[in-house]
């Protein structure tokens, strides 16, 4: 239920702008944030990247982190980094509001033509692949991308549905770039018994492999 209103929520704007324009954007950021926050707690994936994983990226104590994907549901994950640059990036120009400060318009495969070269401590690539990223050739314009703006030992979380794209892991830059392990007390690879989302946690190489 909570995700059918969600989605009708977001839908706002492109199938009603006159009702949209009518109602003040932070009545209808905050409605969607509130069902947002719902959708989340009912999902066993999204409950361990707040309760897990966000935190334990919060206490490494990054300098630049970059969250890519904007929705209500991920406004408040800045509040983990409040002592860090934290810098958002879409590729929809309407999702802008919902992303930081330090938000960015972009394709998240030329993130290397938007972001300066090692840029980032930490990167949180969720719900990206398979949602619009599909091909192996994406995916690997994509980590490419990444991994150029990411510094030596940086961390990238890749989060991922089984069903929707191959296996990160299958495409030659995951193993070419970076490294697949444990990290922050974090498992390489968590999935879920309810749910095909994966999370991988990458280490970028300081040089290819």
């Amino acid at each position: 239920m909570w995700q059918v209103i969600h989605s009708a929520l977001l839908r706002l704007d492109e199938s009603a702008p006159q009702i949209r324009r009518m109602i003040p954007a932070r009545i209808t950021d905050d409605v969607a944030s509130f069902f947002g926050n719902r959708i989340n707690r009912a999902h066993a994936d999204r409950r361990y990247l707040i309760e897990t994983i966000l935190p334990a990226f919060r206490a490494a104590r990054p300098r630049r982190v970059l969250f890519v994907g904007c929705r209500p549901y991920t406004r408040p994950y800045e509040a983990f980094f409040e002592d860090a640059e934290y810098w958002t990036l879409d590729v929809e120009p309407k999702v802008a509001r919902w992303g930081s400060r330090l938000h960015r318009t972009g394709d998240v495969s030329m993130a290397d033509a938007i972001f300066e070269r090692g840029q980032f401590d930490m990167i949180l690539l969720n719900g990206v692949l398979g949602w619009g990223v599909d091909s192996d050739e994406d995916i690997s314009r994509t980590l490419g991308a990444l991994w150029r703006v990411m510094q030596p030992g940086g961390l990238l979380l890749v989060g991922w549905n089984r069903g929707r794209c191959a296996d990160p892991l299958e495409i030659p830059p995951a193993r070419q770039l970076f490294r697949h392990g444990p990290a922050l007390g974090l498992p390489a690879r968590k999935g879920f018994a309810d749910s095909t989302h994966v999370f991988d946690l990458l280490t970028a190489r300081a040089q290819p492999d």
